[in-house]
């Protein structure tokens, strides 16, 4: 018998895809983490499964401009996963970043992550039209 180990967390890459439609479940909660309060929710994968789910901030931003500030609107939402790789911590790790199920970019409107800073320590605009999804 094949042993399959499955984790109870969403993994960019492995049990979520790019183009996924998924589901949250609950209205969150705030967990203690290593760098302050940590935002979790249930996600309901496309498989039909659960798991725990943490939104980064870019996520968060999409669901608020969409449905609101009240997590509870964002339940039962059909949400499109966008997966890419992106360079953190110094190594290529897998992103996902959500949005309502109808967005064809990852990122819309007004209140983005827009300014970051370059290699060089200068500031700049993320021109979304060259993010390569």
């Amino acid at each position: 018998m094949e042993i399959i180990i499955q984790s109870k967390y969403v993994k960019p890459g492995e049990n979520i895809q790019h183009g996924d439609i998924v589901k949250i479940k609950d209205e969150g909660k705030y967990n203690p983490g290593k760098f302050g309060p940590q935002l979790e929710f249930k996600l309901e994968m496309e498989d039909g499964s659960v798991k725990t789910f943490t939104p980064n901030t870019q996520t968060q931003i999409n669901l608020k401009q969409e449905f609101g500030s009240d997590s509870k609107k964002w339940i039962d939402q059909p949400l499109k996963a966008f997966v890419f790789e992106q360079v953190k911590g110094g190594e290529m790790k897998m992103q996902l970043i959500l949005t309502p199920e109808n967005w064809d970019q990852p990122i819309k409107g007004k209140e983005t992550l827009s300014n970051y800073q370059n290699s060089d320590g200068q500031e700049g605009e993320v021109d979304v039209k060259k993010i390569p999804f």
